[in-house]
């Protein structure tokens, strides 16, 4: 892609960045955060020689002060902390979603923290020995640090080390060598952090014990911090309150501005600003969408296939081309954290969300004998499916039926649960087969409502061909039951639900052709969930065999479809 091409989103009267920029950008900003990485790893290796005595890390500090206070080092560090701050605040800034990944929240969350922790300290070491000629030296800094200021010192060790681990993570996970490494490299960033602070304890008791004056800063040097602490905190301020406007007026723009209807297989159709990335509109609108590199777009997990609309995108950057070629991509998949819709398209996200093999049993053994469960069981049915045999030709009603299960499907497996049983015009499936007490109930609900919005497209998209406005029934209940595996050697296996709570969900969702509406959802699926649904209605349903009438309320989805401006 040339340099001169606009990126898909860009406002009006204003030269669009190409991705060769967006790659640049990324690039210096990566590289000045490894800078910056190498600084923190020789400054807490000097901390960890505390466990030896002070003047062992006195020894070390001369070495490292050589390195980073010369010319080539002091441009070095400093050159980096300004692109490595500027870019990364030029992002938080440009962010169009808030919704993200809880790691990539702490790491924004740690990276906006250490300015405020670390400005003093580089105020009391550098800034004072190269202005006021303060003794920095370990002995001299350990004696006005510990103990009074040990909390804030080990605090601040945490904060930068955390970030730089988790921004190295991102950064890297998709290599190929990664895995090798990660298991010796998550070893020595817990280690050397806990080895700097107990170097740290043991220096600065050490430190109380020399008879000296270093440490002891005169009136002039505490009169010069205390000036420049305020100054900076002053300055600070004003960033802060920058940041903020600025947010505020692009959240305002683009909420005004044009907006593009993005159709989802298995979570139906959601209106999104033009300017953001589709991997954007996914998280502003909870649909489940993976993204190990946390949207930077070093790896393939967001990619989606375009169903509708690909020529209506821009060609893909030199980066969005290296990881599809990796991949051997087929011409319509793209990556939805380097796609910016600025027409009407309809996608389909290809990978499931990562679930951690530590929260989730499925032991094929554990199955053949039958294991015991607290889950969600959730049947969805076709409505009307005699009446679409009668009158549509054998082709069209599988396309149909095809189309719904495969949109059904995402609906569940998006949401983190397993389809159990096909039932012709339906099907079963299963929430909560995991470790987390009472997700899989929200989930079941997350994924309703998916289904809901999905028979609302459906019915849009193929109303010029069905006799009759196309209607799913849901039925949910939360309760026991056993999960097995059932079949045998010659015909084959499956693993689906059996119990009560089953044919209780199976009643909920055939009791909603009676009561008129599309999904009942049981009272002990709502309490499961701790929420609360926008009706005051409560049915009762009747079972045979059960005493007491099962309590049920409807879930009703108001669709509202919107067009791109």
């Amino acid at each position: 892609m040339s340099e001169q091409m606009p990126v898909a989103g860009a406002p009006m009267g204003v030269e669009p960045r190409s991705n060769a920029t967006l790659l640049r950008e990324r690039e210096l900003r990566l590289w000045s955060g490894l800078v910056l990485l190498a600084f923190v790893t020789t400054h807490l290796a000097n901390h960890a020689l505390g466990v030896f005595g002070v003047d062992a890390m006195q020894t070390f500090q001369v070495w490292r002060v050589a390195v980073w206070r010369s010319w080539p080092g002091t441009l070095l560090l400093y050159g980096s902390a300004l692109v490595h701050v500027g870019f990364a605040l030029k992002r938080i800034i440009s962010r169009r979603t808030w919704r993200m990944p809880l790691k990539e929240a702490v790491q924004i969350a740690l990276g906006l923290s250490i300015p405020l922790l670390i400005f003093e300290h580089i105020i009391g070491t550098r800034v004072l020995a190269t202005f006021a000629g303060l003794d920095d030296s370990y002995l001299g800094t350990l004696r006005q640090l510990w103990p009074a200021l040990g909390w804030k010192q080990s605090i601040l060790v945490v904060v930068v080390w955390s970030h730089g681990l988790i921004g190295l993570h991102y950064a890297v996970r998709s290599r190929d060598w990664y895995p090798m490494v990660r298991l010796p490299g998550l070893v020595v960033g817990v280690s050397l952090p806990l080895l700097a602070l107990a170097g740290f304890v043991a220096a600065g008791r050490e430190a109380l014990e020399f008879k000296t004056l270093k440490g002891t800063w005169t009136a002039e040097q505490i009169a010069l911090f205390t000036e420049i602490s305020r100054q900076t905190n002053l300055v600070l301020m004003i960033a802060a309150g920058f940041i903020v406007l600025a947010i505020i007026a692009l959240e305002l723009a683009r909420r005004f501005g044009g907006k593009v209807l993005i159709r989802y297989t298995g979570h139906g159709d959601v209106s999104m600003p033009k300017g953001l990335t589709l991997l954007e509109a996914s998280r502003d609108n909870g649909i489940p969408h993976p993204s190990l590199c946390g949207g930077r777009g070093r790896c393939s997990t967001c990619r989606v296939l375009i169903l509708n609309g690909h020529d209506l995108l821009p060609p893909p950057g030199a980066s969005e081309t290296a990881i599809l070629k990796r991949i051997s991509a087929p011409p319509r998949v793209r990556l939805a954290c380097q796609i910016r819709p600025t027409r009407n398209i309809n996608v389909q996200i290809l990978l499931p969300v990562e679930i951690p093999d530590s929260q989730i049993d499925w032991d094929e053994e554990a199955f053949k004998w039958g294991i015991e469960r607290k889950a969600t069981v959730l049947f969805v049915d076709l409505r009307a499916f005699d009446k679409l045999t009668q009158t549509q030709l054998p082709y069209d009603l599988v396309v149909l039926l095809n189309r719904f299960v495969a949109e059904m499907r995402q609906a569940i497996e998006a949401h983190g649960g397993r389809v159990t049983m096909f039932l012709g015009d339906g099907l079963m499936a299963v929430f909560g087969l995991t470790n987390h007490r009472n997700a899989g109930s929200r989930a079941a609900l997350a994924a309703a409502r998916d289904m809901l919005k999905v028979a609302e497209t459906l019915n849009v998209e193929f109303s010029a061909v069905l006799p009759l406005p196309l209607r799913v029934g849901i039925g949910i209940h939360s309760g026991p039951l056993v999960m097995a595996r059932i079949g045998d050697e010659d015909r084959g296996f499956m693993v689906t639900a059996l119990g009560e709570t089953v044919t209780v969900a199976g009643r909920l969702e055939a009791a909603t052709k009676d009561l008129l509406t599309d999904c009942l959802i049981s009272k002990e699926t709502l309490q499961a969930a701790n929420q609360t649904i926008p009706t005051t209605e409560c049915r009762e349903i009747h079972m045979p065999g059960i005493r007491e009438p099962i309590v049920a309320f409807p879930l009703i989805i108001t669709t509202v479809q919107e067009t791109a401006a």
